[in-house]
């Protein structure tokens, strides 16, 4: 429900420690034609380290993107109080420590460098299929290809229907982009590890704001907290419960999270 969020912040008024899980394409930044270009604004970042500065916020960055990009994109802030999740759960960077990946996703990264080979050949290597890849994924984006190009997709899907089902290989499709990852990793599995991890010593309660598909499995995961779905209206099919129509409001939102959590 849209305009409600003063329930949301209620809540999150009387939480003793609040764990902020961020979807970040979408969510905090706007979709762009290019990855790359996808890098936050002076106003994203100066929120960003307002959240982390806050003894009583835990923020966390659950993206697709690799780790090291994200670092990257955020590096002028101080990222070693930030958490991050990247590759959809694969890497993992948190309190400080240098990015790792999970042990469940070591054994896809040959079977991903396969994958990527194979598409290229039947994409006929045209640069509008943009193929990113993450070692521990593969994004297949095709934003920027025109509607005569966009019939490989047939050929794409069904090559990857063949191929992944008999590797432990799940295939997702996003905003212009189909991604193949590991069926055992997913947004929701790095939620629960985490909590698992922090919450005994630390107990709190959970916000994830995302707008994509895959966010779905982190708003699937923390059925207890409170989820918010990026969406223009609230018609979409969502197991979040409260929606904010787009990233000006996520950012008048988190700025309202940093004032009422203290």
């Amino acid at each position: 429900m849209f305009d409600n969020l003063e329930q949301v912040l209620g809540r999150i008024k009387n939480c003793s420690h609040l764990y902020l899980f961020l979807d970040y394409d979408g969510t905090l930044v706007g979709i762009k034609k290019r990855p790359e270009d996808a890098k936050p604004s002076k106003k994203t970042k100066l929120i960003l380290s307002k959240l982390i500065s806050n003894s009583r916020i835990t923020t966390i960055l659950v993206s697709g993107r690799p780790v090291l990009q994200l670092v990257g994109f955020l590096r002028d802030i101080e990222t070693g109080k930030l958490n991050m999740v990247g590759s959809h759960g694969a890497e993992i960077k948190i309190d400080g420590q240098e990015p790792e990946i999970i042990e469940a996703a070591r054994g896809h990264i040959k079977h991903i460098g396969s994958i990527k080979k194979e598409l290229e050949k039947i994409t006929g290597y045209k640069s509008c299929f943009y193929l990113e890849d993450k070692k521990v994924s593969l994004a297949i984006h095709y934003r920027n290809c025109p509607p005569k190009d966009l019939e490989k997709l047939g050929k794409i899907r069904n090559f990857l229907k063949v191929y992944t089902g008999r590797l432990g290989l799940d295939v997702i499709e996003g905003k212009k982009v189909i991604e193949v990852k590991a069926s055992s990793i997913n947004k929701g599995m790095a939620l629960k590890n985490l909590k698992n991890k922090w919450s005994p010593s630390r107990p709190g309660l959970s916000l994830c704001i995302g707008d994509d598909v895959t966010d779905e499995y982190m708003f699937e995961a923390n059925s207890g907290g409170l989820n918010l779905k990026v969406a223009r209206n609230s018609n979409v099919a969502s197991r979040a419960r409260y929606y904010v129509r787009g990233i000006g409001q996520v950012q008048k939102f988190l700025m309202r999270v940093n004032q009422e959590v203290r």
